[in-house]
């Protein structure tokens, strides 16, 4: 510790000098004293301590006029001052502490002090000793312990004392001018304790001469100093390079993560290993390298440990490998882009802000800050900026509401919850989506996570605050969003700002008006700036407004990974809602020539959603978004905006009394189920109002049925007891849905899937779990076998395949790519497994794993396969909101049957008024003879499927006959999906083979859809042989002639038929499921009578208890 005031040093150090013959009796011992080197007086002085120093005189003073000093060795940092033959042994704390005393002291020793003070004072400094004057050197203190002589030896010692001092007395005029010869000592012996002079009298000449030695060694001493300044300037400059090097290098190092992932960005999610991944060994080398604690690890088998990011979202559990990949990528940029920008002047100049806002007022204008979010805020510095940013947006509003009103707001909860002012729906939605909100966080993972209860009080308080706007989905993200910044009552007033300052009040209303006019503009900027993209999405009839009606709603939230969404922020709170056009504009512009190489609507699609998810530039983005100019003027978007808007309210009023006028009608036309079909207990109330019943499965002995039900929050398992018809609930749960069940027979157990990508096993005579696998996707469906081979459709487009033998635990899934869409249905027929994805079934071996034959249900591919069942007949099969079904040969995989199932019930009214959602089929099963069809508007039908012994050529020559003759293209198709021609023409014909395009609700029908390689040009003899050459080959396909005759529609309430079970072998008895379980009509048995020679349904009463 040193200190240098008025050019002079100071400091505390540790003390030893000799016994108090010296002369300099008062340091006695060995301790620190508070030194000061006065460099006016040219002394050392001693105090005792700092304070002292400034009040009283020295203790002692030491001058350093021709003092020696020297390097000590007794400890590592002592240097020795040795002043007319005494020696202070002084040491510093610390190296540098002691070379800067030395090379100070070395420089004073040279200088002669000016003569202050009258002579005797301690002012007065030592004079010079005259020449004729004598100098003893005496031995030093350690010196005289060390000698040790016997008497004898000092007796002769005084002898030759006496003596030598005659002699030099004698001959003192001739000793004053001879030049005696010194050997050269060394400089600890020469200025340290002179031992070679010890116990002599030395005259002014030897004095003089030892003085001269001395100024050479000091001389030296100085040039070593100076050498070793020379080697500390050159260790400066080499550590300069090395900053730089390491600076150069880690710019490598993050320009190399960057080029990696921009690759990886495009490439597909169907890796199953990490290592498989493209450039993941070089990745997994620089990790390994960096051998940091804070970045993500990975286990032998390339599998990522859960890793917490800084911002409390965790990685790795649910990840695919791709995506594994991506976000060790993004760490390492971060990291590097992290060492690089403490020295940026970017972060400088962030730093200087940051200190300077909280003193001095500032614009939300001003040059400067808009120049500074251009580039992102740091870190460290985005909550203050955030909460300074927002609250002067918020200025006014605050100043007229009061600086407590949200205390004010939170107080009012407690009262308004138990009075039930707040809407009960919208509480509902709120507490569904609190868990939705940010799953993989730390403190949004549970109703008891740190952060969950805040974002539930500040979504309420702003209820209060706006009842007009109250909760819109997409709230809770924006809120969340701000939570990890900001404290509570900032978050409130972010999402005010947002709702209401940002955007006008039509942005969150119960039609979104402002969101819709928002993507409209941005629509028609697109359609300015890239009509070649546009072009493009219109032939593949596909829109950006899946992808990017989100980004305006939630400011691209759960929409960008979250380092580019906190850049979009900072820039978003500065700039205002119309840079979000620009932002979206230039993300688009970015994927541009990526979008135009997808040749289908399904690629193309998929492109539009990982165009966000995937992509990582914020830099890019950001440049692209402030180096180009504007698309449109500001005053021009503000017009399209108002033009629009306008346009949205005219159509949403429309709406709105389209909506009462259908309201008034189901209200008249309200099913109301009679007492004797279905009775539930009071108590079923208790549960939920959206247990909804997704799947059943009967129990071995038909007796016991298993209803398994799901909310957004939570899914529980039922038995129904088909004989005392009571439902009791069993003691499972999961906290998210469920979405199949099947019962695995070889071990009696029950096989359940979810949504968070597990698989639970329960034990079906306990009742209870046995064990749970995490899979790599969400399993859509479940199908296993008698020898314990267990098939699951994957929402990745990936089927995994596993083997149970016991009930400790099934073997590790093996994954098989088979789309790039969802696989969202499967059947194990035989030895093989039938499966659907996208408009595509794929039949598979299950010994070797590959795909044997597809089959193309219909051309246009966003047309999912729904449902594939097996019967005697053979294959069943269903699409996708359509109410379309087809029957498939087993072996010859060749269509059947295909028929419209309303059309030819007798309902075909109702694809014309209703929507794809309650006029698709939901289900089907095929029971004794009867194919069941459910649909989402809760009607089932119930068709016999009947074969045709005649001949049928006659009616297909009829009908092809009649379309050579005089019907047109549109016609012919209409009796091929009919399975009739024109009746004026040659009456009814029943088609023993149908074969038709799929037609969904609300379609055209094109003539080029009936085939996907051949399309209407007008030549009808072309057109002719396609479609008798179809017909031709779809009837000598089959080896009976089938068709479906109508035998019984029901619809006993509005809720979608989820699945048809068969009870009782004994006796005709089937469960259908709808709704809600604890709604009215949710659970119906029904049981087959004769009546008049018919076979009629009719339901059977249930009843729940606790």
């Amino acid at each position: 510790m040193e200190k240098q005031h008025n050019d002079d040093l100071s400091g505390l150090l540790h003390v030893k000098n000799a016994p108090s013959t010296s002369g300099l009796g008062k340091l006695k011992g060995s301790k620190k004293h508070w030194c000061v080197l006065n460099k006016r007086t040219n002394q050392l002085e001693f105090h005792k301590n700092e304070k002292e120093a400034s009040t009283e005189r020295p203790h002692e003073c030491v001058p350093l006029f021709g003092a020696g000093i020297s390097f000590g060795s007794s400890t590592e940092h002592e240097f020795i001052i040795n002043i007319r033959g005494v020696e202070y042994c002084i040491s510093a704390d610390t190296h540098k502490t002691m070379m800067k005393w030395v090379n100070t002291l070395q420089k004073q020793v040279k200088l002669k002090p000016a003569v202050t003070g009258s002579p005797g004072t301690r002012d007065s400094i030592l004079q010079a000793v005259p020449e004729d004057e004598p100098l003893e050197i005496k031995p030093t203190h350690e010196e005289k312990k060390t000698k040790k002589r016997s008497f004898f030896q000092r007796i002769f010692s005084r002898k030759r004392s006496r003596k030598d001092l005659t002699d030099h007395v004698a001959n003192a005029a001739q000793e004053t001018e001879e030049k005696r010869t010194v050997q050269a000592a060394p400089l600890r012996s020469v200025v340290g304790s002179m031992q070679d002079i010890t116990d002599k009298k030395v005259s002014c000449n030897e004095c003089n001469l030892m003085q001269g030695r001395n100024i050479y060694l000091n001389e030296q001493v100085q040039k070593l100093n100076e050498d070793c300044e020379n080697i500390v300037e050159d260790l400066r400059a080499y550590r300069r390079k090395y900053e730089s090097l390491e600076t150069e290098s880690t710019n490598i190092k993050r320009d190399f993560v960057c080029t990696i992932l921009d690759s990886l960005v495009d490439e597909d999610d169907s890796h199953k290993v990490t290592t498989t991944v493209p450039f993941s060994k070089k990745i997994l080398t620089l990790l390994e390298r960096e051998n940091n604690e804070t970045l993500p690890k990975f286990n032998s088998d390339g599998k990522m440990d859960l890793h917490e990011d800084r911002f409390g979202f965790q990685h790795g559990k649910r990840d695919s490998p791709l995506q594994t990949m991506l976000y060790t990528c993004q760490i390492l940029k971060h990291k590097y882009t992290t060492l690089l920008q403490e020295s940026s002047e970017h972060y400088k100049k962030w730093q200087t802000f940051a200190g300077n806002v909280n003193h001095h007022p500032f614009k939300l204008e001003e040059e400067n800050l808009l120049k500074l979010v251009q580039k992102g805020i740091p870190h460290e510095f985005r909550s203050t900026i955030w909460k300074l940013v927002i609250n002067k947006r918020v200025e006014e509003v605050v100043s007229e509401k009061g600086k407590n009103y949200y205390n004010s707001l939170i107080k009012r909860l407690p009262d308004l919850m138990e009075e039930e002012e707040i809407d009960g729906s919208i509480e509902k939605q709120i507490k569904i989506d609190l868990l939705r909100t940010f799953p993989t966080h730390k403190d949004f993972q549970s109703m008891d996570s740190g952060k969950v209860p805040v974002l539930q009080r500040v979504l309420r308080a702003y209820i209060l605050h706006n009842p007009e706007i109250s909760y819109c989905q997409g709230m809770n993200f924006m809120v969340a969003f701000g939570l990890l910044y900001l404290d509570e009552e900032t978050s409130f007033w972010l999402l005010v700002a947002v709702t209401e300052l940002f955007f006008c009040k039509t942005h969150y209303n119960t039609y979104l008006s402002g969101t819709q006019a928002n993507q409209r503009v941005f629509e028609a900027i697109c359609h300015q700036e890239m009509p070649g993209l546009m072009k493009h999405l219109d032939d593949l009839t596909c829109e950006l407004s899946p992808v990017t009606f989100n980004w305006f709603m939630t400011i691209f939230v759960d929409s960008l990974p979250i380092e580019v969404v906190l850049h979009v922020w900072d820039v978003f709170l500065v700039y205002g809602h119309s840079v979000l056009y620009k932002i979206a504009f230039s993300l688009i512009k970015i994927h541009q020539k990526n979008i135009l190489k997808s040749k289908d609507s399904l690629m193309t699609m998929r492109r539009l959603k990982k165009m966000g998810k995937n992509y990582h530039d914020n830099e890019q983005l950001m440049n692209d978004v402030f180096n180009t100019a504007d698309p449109l003027p500001a005053q021009q978007l503000l017009q399209l905006y108002n033009n629009y808007l306008e346009e949205i309210e005219e159509e949403n009023y429309k709406r709105k009394q389209e909506d009462e006028e259908y309201e008034k009608k189901r209200q008249k036309l309200k099913f109301t189920p009679k007492q004797m079909m279905v009775s539930i207990s009071d108590n079923l109330d208790a549960l939920e109002d959206d247990m909804i019943i997704k799947c059943a499965e009967c129990e071995a002995n038909r007796n016991n049925v298993w209803l398994c039900c799901s909310s957004d929050l939570m899914a529980q398992i039922f038995v129904l007891n088909v004989a005392s018809r009571n439902i009791v609930p069993i003691q499972w749960q999961v906290h998210c849905k469920c979405l199949d069940m099947v019962r695995f027979a070889r071990l009696n157990m029950m096989l359940v899937s979810t949504i968070k990508s597990g698989l639970h096993a329960i034990d079906i005579d306990k009742k209870t779990e046995v064990w749970s696998l995490q899979l790599s996707g969400t399993a859509l469906s479940i199908s296993c076998d008698p020898s314990g081979n267990v098939i699951l459709t994957l929402m990745d487009g990936t089927i995994a395949f596993l083997t149970i033998k016991t009930k400790e635990h099934p073997t590790q899934p093996t994954y098989v790519d088979i789309s790039r869409s969802p696989v969202l249905c499967g059947s194990l027929i035989d030895d093989l497994f039938w499966c659907g994805a996208a408009n595509t079934i794929f039949v598979l071996d299950v010994q070797t794993l590959e795909t044997t034959r597809t089959m193309r249900v219909c051309p246009v591919e966003r047309h999912s396969v729904s449902h594939l069942v097996d019967s005697k007949y053979g294959v069943w099969s269903s699409v996708e909101g359509s109410s379309v079904v087809h029957l498939w040969h087993k072996t010859k995989y060749t269509a059947l049957l295909t028929v419209d199932i309303l059309v030819e019930g007798g309902l075909a009214s109702e694809k014309k008024t209703g929507t794809l959602l309650s006029t698709g089929i939901t289900t089907i099963v095929e029971l004794k003879g009867k194919l069941w069809v459910g649909f989402g508007n809760g009607r089932f039908i119930i068709n016999d499927v009947i074969q045709k012994a005649e001949d049928t050529s006659d009616d297909l020559n009829d009908a092809i006959t009649s379309y050579k003759t005089s019907l047109s293209l549109n016609d012919i198709v209409g009796a091929i999906k009919t399975g009739r021609s024109d009746s004026k023409k040659k009456g009814p014909q029943k088609l023993g083979v149908i074969t038709c395009s799929h037609a969904l609700v609300g379609e055209k029908l094109d003539e080029k859809q009936l085939s996907p390689t051949h399309s209407h040009n007008g030549d009808d003899s072309t057109d002719f042989a396609m479609v008798e050459k179809r017909m031709s080959q779809a009837l000598e396909s089959g080896t009976d002639n089938l068709f479906l005759k109508m035998n019984q529609v029901q619809r006993i309430c509005e809720h979608r038929v989820n699945c048809f079970v068969q009870c009782r072998n004994d006796e005709k008895l089937v469960l259908t499921c709808m709704g809600a379980l604890n709604d009215d009509s949710s659970v119906v048995l029904w049981s087959s009578e004769k009546h008049d020679g018919r076979e009629m349904w009719f339901a059977q009463t249930v009843s729940y208890s606790e």
